[in-house]
């Protein structure tokens, strides 16, 4: 078990590191996949309704890998159980089952019946891929935009991937990004995603309907 100081993510964004264009990883490094292993973070969940306050809502998710199995490529697809608490020191209640897998180029992760790609190979920045590769939706590209390396971090580097940047538009915000660490996996994620109030053409600023979720991790390791 290891944990983290906590706001880690926030570390690594106000630390001056050193970007590096020109360094690539190999992309496994950043999605360790194993039986046993586990994350578990604290989720920060905020949503937005007409005509309603904000509902904010603070919990702990644990990722945990259970099992694994051939798949008919002759890979190995992993096993991830999904739980939540709402503070250390509850019982975990299972949510839900999701499952990862590692190509020669992607990690492939079933969200919900749905696969997607949170990152390709090898990890470097100006990385680009389409999100939505495996299934029938609509295309998304993602990008690896920054690639952070520094002594002073507890971490060898970090792969910023932005999934959507859409901040100044007048009717709506769609910020998603992820930062994955080496030989750690996903240690962080931030999504902003709402509408704003319009009324005869005009914008007020106002969140409409929409939700925010910080997520960070605290502790990862193996059981």
């Amino acid at each position: 078990m290891k944990r983290l100081v906590n706001y880690l993510w926030v570390s690594i964004v106000l630390v001056q590191c050193a970007e590096d264009e020109t360094m690539k990883f190999n992309g496994p490094d950043f999605f360790p996949l194993a039986v046993g292993n586990y994350w578990i973070y604290t989720v920060q969940k905020t949503t937005y309704s007409p005509l309603q306050p904000p509902a904010a809502d603070t919990f702990q998710l644990m990722v945990h890998v259970v099992d694994s199995f051939v798949n008919t490529e002759q890979g190995i697809t992993y096993v991830l159980h999904r739980s939540t608490r709402q503070h250390e020191g509850f019982p975990w209640q299972f949510s839900e089952t999701w499952s990862a897998r590692i190509t020669d180029q992607f990690v492939v992760v079933n969200q919900e019946n749905v696969p997607v790609i949170p990152l390709a190979f090898p990890v470097h920045v100006n990385r680009r891929w389409n999100a939505n590769l495996y299934n029938n939706l609509h295309e998304d590209e993602y990008r690896i935009t920054r690639l952070l390396t520094d002594p002073s971090l507890p971490v060898d580097a970090v792969a910023e991937v932005t999934q959507e940047n859409v901040s100044s538009n007048l009717t709506y915000r769609d910020v998603r990004i992820e930062m994955y660490g080496k030989d750690i996996g996903l240690i962080s994620k931030l999504s902003e995603v709402w509408t704003y109030t319009c009324t005869g053409g005009t914008c007020t600023g106002v969140i409409n309907s929409g939700y925010k979720w910080v997520q960070y991790l605290d502790e990862y390791g193996s059981m």
